[in-house]
Formats: structure tokens, C-alpha cells, sequence
């Protein structure tokens, strides 16, 4: 009998990038309720360094990429997908240290996400799928 590689899990990747997304939206959520940060951030300073409206521009169009893939895991073909992965893992956790983490639950959310982004990029080797009987 031969073996062949079976598709992408779709639905897992699209479930670790919505964790990826939870992950970036309660450690938002944890530095708004932190005491000073909405005075901080409305007299347009983030630990020390001014901030614009070009920052929180930035910081969106970031956010779209793990909403974005969430639908773009059911519509790719699977090599697009499997080298958007390979290469938007990285960048997505590199942009969690933009705004560096400044408390415990800060580092905990990162390495959750780390874990997710981890997770998606084992299953973009062909050797970490199932495969199914031909």
C-alpha cells in the first residue's frame, strides 16, 4: 500500500491562530486595566518613547495578519499556506516585543503565542501530517 500526505489541518491552524489572536487581545486587555497606562498612552508617551498615530496605525495593520489567516487557512492552496506560515511565524512574535513586555503575564501571553506559532509551523512540514492509506 501507498501512503500519501493528507491535506493541511486547516481547522487547526485557523484554532492556533485564533489563539494567537486572544493571546495578543488579553495582553492588550492587561496593560489598559494596568494603573497609569490610558494617562500614558492619551499624552502620546509608551515607556518613555513618544507614540503617534502612525504607531497605532502600525499596531492595526499588524492585528490583521493573524485575523486575515484565520480565513486565508481555509482558502489557500496548501504550499501558499505552508510558506505563509513559514515565514508570518516569525514576524508575529517578533512584533510581540515592539512594545516590550513589562510584567509576568506579559512574558506568559508571549510564550503562548510562541507555543501556538510553534505548533503551526510543525505542521508545515510534511513529515508532522497524517497521512492516509492511497
Amino acid at each position: 500500500m501507498r501512503t500519501r500526505p493528507t491535506d493541511l489541518p486547516r481547522g487547526l491552524l485557523s484554532a492556533l491562530w485564533i489563539t494567537v489572536l486572544m493571546q495578543i487581545v488579553f495582553r492588550d486587555i492587561h496593560q489598559f486595566i494596568s494603573p497609569g497606562f490610558i494617562d500614558e498612552i492619551s499624552r502620546g508617551v509608551y515607556q518613555g518613547s513618544a507614540i503617534t498615530q502612525w504607531h497605532f496605525l502600525f499596531g492595526g495593520v499588524i492585528l490583521q495578519l493573524p485575523i486575515w489567516m484565520i480565513a486565508l487557512c481555509h482558502a489557500l492552496p496548501d504550499r501558499t499556506l505552508v510558506l505563509l506560515h513559514r515565514a508570518l511565524a516569525p514576524v508575529v512574535l517578533a512584533m510581540s516585543f515592539l512594545a516590550w513586555p513589562t510584567d509576568p503575564d506579559d512574558w506568559f501571553h508571549i510564550a503562548m503565542q510562541g507555543v501556538a506559532l510553534a505548533a503551526m509551523v510543525a505542521l508545515s512540514f510534511p513529515g508532522r501530517r497524517r497521512t492516509a492509506v492511497a
